[in-house]
């Protein structure tokens, strides 16, 4: 709930989430946007969200804008919660299916 209560997430699925070490805990997860929502934004309130109130120290969100006309973008940026203001890797594909 505290991930699709981000403004512009319109769905949560592929929620993977790995015990490192007792003090240290990874996620990966895809968030399905809105066609006009600033992926960015949602990449980083997740990392936020995800690092201060669950405190997982590893994150990887992708972000996938969901449309009628399916162009999908993908943004996929990995920080680790330290860092959580520079991407490590930013990967943008857009396709349109007909």
């Amino acid at each position: 709930a505290d991930l699709c209560s981000i403004e512009g997430v319109r769905d949560v699925h592929s929620l993977r989430v790995w015990s490192l070490t007792m003090d240290k805990t990874a996620i990966s997860v895809h968030l399905d946007t809105e066609k006009d929502c600033d992926s960015n934004h949602v990449v980083h309130e997740a990392n936020e969200r995800l690092r201060i109130r669950h405190g997982i120290k590893y994150i990887t969100v992708q972000v996938q804008c969901v449309c009628s006309r399916s162009v999908s973008q993908y943004t996929l940026l990995s920080l680790p919660a330290s860092n959580v203001d520079k991407p490590i890797a930013e990967n943008v594909d857009e396709h349109i299916d007909i």
